[in-house]
């Protein structure tokens, strides 16, 4: 995973996204918040998608 973590860190939306899923997927609602937020500030579709089927 260092290398997702590595490609989050240089702002690359869709590594960011995937690094959320996994998050979630082990119960870290928090952390997997703050990437996908960030992951939709960088305009990924999926993470946007995901943001507003939340609200």
């Amino acid at each position: 995973m260092s290398a997702t973590i590595k490609a989050t860190e240089l702002g690359l939306s869709d590594a960011q996204y995937v690094l959320e899923t996994r998050f979630i997927a082990n119960q870290d609602q928090a952390e997997g918040d703050k990437w996908i937020k960030q992951s939709a500030e960088l305009g990924n579709k999926k993470a946007l998608k995901y943001l507003n089927r939340s609200l």
